[in-house]
């Protein structure tokens, strides 16, 4: 298996905040990359299929039940056009079924949820702009769900690595602001 340094470091952070401050009614779903064991799919239509299968996310916390956050991580770099399709794509998306005991498991969607992405910025160059680009990405975006029918509401664009991921790092702090918003 890959490695995913990024993607379990994240999945540490959820799980160290969901312990912290005791939100027992937060389940924190995860993909194999982020140490889970399990894909997350999410479907245009509501006998999914292969053929209306339109993203995998990496982590999802559900908040009473409902898919309240869904965080994609990128750790082979920034791409505009992988940050626009992953959003669209899963707020397009009109279910989530897991696979679970030979059983699948349908998944409601809270109306007001948030989509994070995490790009890894160890690979920046110094003075790159991505991290400005990524701004003018991410406001786009949101001006776009405003009036997009959809059940994300809202987009966060972050930027961190590993190091970023311990509890006085600035990637653990803003996803712990993020989290105890919910």
């Amino acid at each position: 298996m890959i490695n995913h340094p990024l993607h379990k470091a994240v999945a540490d952070i959820f799980d160290d905040i969901k312990g912290k401050f005791n939100f027992s009614y937060f389940e924190i779903l995860k993909d194999e990359a982020c140490g889970g064991n399990k894909h997350l799919p999410f479907f245009l239509n509501f006998k999914p299929s292969r053929d209306s299968a339109v993203s995998n996310v990496d982590l999802m916390i559900l908040k009473n039940n409902k898919v309240k956050l869904v965080c994609e991580i990128e750790e082979s770099g920034f791409n505009p056009t992988k940050i626009f399709g992953k959003i669209f794509s899963t707020a397009s998306a009109k279910v989530c079924r897991l696979y679970e005991n030979q059983n699948h498991r349908y998944l409601d969607f809270d109306n007001n949820a948030i989509f994070l992405q995490i790009i890894c910025n160890e690979s920046f160059q110094e003075n790159s702009l991505k991290e400005q680009q990524g701004m003018i990405i991410e406001n786009e975006i949101n001006s776009k769900l405003i009036n997009y029918n959809s059940w994300i509401k809202k987009y966060r664009l972050i930027y961190g690595n590993v190091a970023d991921a311990k509890p006085n790092g600035e990637l653990y702090k803003e996803l712990e602001r993020i989290i105890k918003s919910l």
